[in-house]
């Protein structure tokens, strides 16, 4: 044997990922974790890779293109690449809080359609509420803890109700106005 020689390759890196529902494909290289990588070495990573849909499920990541690698921590980011590899990332349900609003009734049970608002809807949807509920009281207040009794359900509106979940739910209860005649 005279000489001897060895191609070495960029090895390949696998991805994985997962953010809360926020009405786009974005998947920011912040919510990305990159593995595969040699023992003590570590890379940089920054920019946006796209996935195949917005909505609340699991994914293969479909365009790393707008992911960069740099060096880091021991590691040179030209002995690897993104192309090929492993590279899923899932969309999580984002959690709402359900207000309810109606007046003095004397009962606790509420109507989900009764809904006042519900905070944190992505991307200007809107989404109605079905079912009913118990509140602790059925006196006046605000901010009443209700009960869903497995009966409140968040149902489509203008958004999908697939991609949230319901976090909790209070009713605020005003006063009822009462109608006085007499002579």
């Amino acid at each position: 044997l005279n000489s001897a020689a060895i191609n070495i390759t960029q090895r390949v890196l696998n991805s994985s990922g997962s953010k809360i529902y926020d009405a786009n494909t974005n998947a920011l290289a912040g919510a990305i974790t990159l593995s595969n990588l040699v023992s003590g070495e570590a890379l940089n990573h920054s920019g946006t890779a796209t996935i195949s849909s917005a909505n609340a499920g699991s994914y293969t990541i479909t365009n790393l293109a707008g992911i960069t690698i740099a060096d880091g921590s021991g590691g040179a980011a030209s002995n690897y690449t993104l192309t090929g590899g492993t590279h899923n990332f899932t969309v999580n349900r984002r959690p709402l809080n359900a207000t309810l609003a109606r007046q003095y009734d004397g009962t606790t049970t509420s109507a989900g359609s009764t809904l006042s608002s519900l905070d944190a809807l992505q991307g200007g949807e809107t989404l109605t509420m079905t079912g009913s509920g118990t509140a602790a009281s059925a006196n006046v207040a605000n901010g009443i803890t209700m009960s869903s009794n497995g009966n409140l359900a968040l149902a489509d509106g203008t958004g999908a109700a697939s991609n949230y979940s319901l976090n909790s739910t209070v009713i605020n209860v005003t006063q009822r106005p009462i109608s006085l005649s007499g002579t």
